[in-house]
């Protein structure tokens, strides 16, 4: 069973964590990616669905009606529809916009790696500086007046609108690729192609070759032989040195030296003779 591809959730999340503080949207989409990297390892191993529930922060939208009680602010959803209403009027069609690029990049990231997102902030920025600078106007003004809500929002010029669509759509993915952490994937995280756009095979640069000779390099220091190991001295008590004394006098007999062998002759010599006196004058 093949889970879902690698996008560094694991990595993008502790980014995401590091700083966060609870109940934050940024402690969300942490939440999130840790989910997310569980689930890819579970179905990667084969183990089924968790019986456990994912805690996570519930999504703006509730934390910003609701009370920590769980009670519901009328008053707050109100604004916050009405404003939703206006935005998606003036910005609706951009955002969308900018969410399918993201998708997009979404998709193609195990291909890709790390996404930027200064780049497209930076042409954000200067699409809006070129129309702010030309004079062009919004394309949407909103007017509070006595024919109120009818006259809410008056459309302008449907070109500006396009255009200023273009600054939000890139407003857009530029936040999404900070939002998500798509920076802390690592540089060197996917490999480059092998072979190039024109199907030629990709030659590796010099500075990415690996030498095979063993012999080149650095020489290799010699190493000095192991001492042998000196044994340690043996301690003998007094105590152990009388008990060898008193069993070495009746297992080790003791032996005549040279002295006492030359009287043992000597004698031996004389009961000889003494013998063969007496054998004379007993046949006398």
């Amino acid at each position: 069973m093949t889970g879902p591809a690698y996008r560094w959730e694991r990595e993008r999340a502790a980014a995401l964590l590091e700083g966060s503080r609870a109940g934050t949207g940024r402690r969300r989409r942490a939440e999130i990616l840790a989910r997310d990297a569980r689930r890819a390892a579970r179905a990667d191993t084969g183990v089924a669905q968790s019986q456990l529930v994912d805690e996570i922060t519930p999504w703006w939208w509730r934390r910003w009606t609701t009370n920590d009680d769980g009670e519901r602010r009328t008053g707050r959803k109100v604004a916050l529809g009405a404003g939703l209403v206006v935005g998606a009027v003036v910005a609706g069609p951009g955002v969308a916009a900018g969410r399918g690029v993201y998708r997009l990049l979404w998709q193609r990231a195990p291909r890709v790696g790390r996404r930027g997102w200064r780049a497209w902030g930076t042409a954000a920025g200067a699409l809006a500086a070129v129309l702010a600078a030309c004079g062009v106007p919004l394309g949407v003004a909103v007017r509070l007046d006595r024919r109120f809500p009818l006259t809410l929002i008056d459309l302008g010029p449907w070109w500006a609108w396009l255009l200023w669509q273009a600054v939000f759509a890139l407003v857009t993915v530029a936040w999404l690729l900070w939002a998500w952490a798509w920076g802390a994937v690592p540089a060197d995280a996917v490999a480059p192609p092998e072979k190039n756009s024109d199907g030629s095979w990709r030659e590796t640069p010099d500075a990415e070759r690996v030498k095979l000779d063993p012999l080149a390099g650095e020489p290799v220091a010699e190493v000095a032989p192991a001492a042998a190991p000196t044994p340690e001295p043996v301690v003998k008590l007094a105590a152990d040195d009388e008990d060898e004394d008193d069993l070495t006098c009746f297992m080790t007999p003791n032996l005549p030296d040279e002295e006492d062998l030359a009287e043992l002759v000597a004698l031996t010599d004389l009961d000889d003779v003494d013998i063969e006196t007496e054998k004379k004058e007993g046949s006398a």
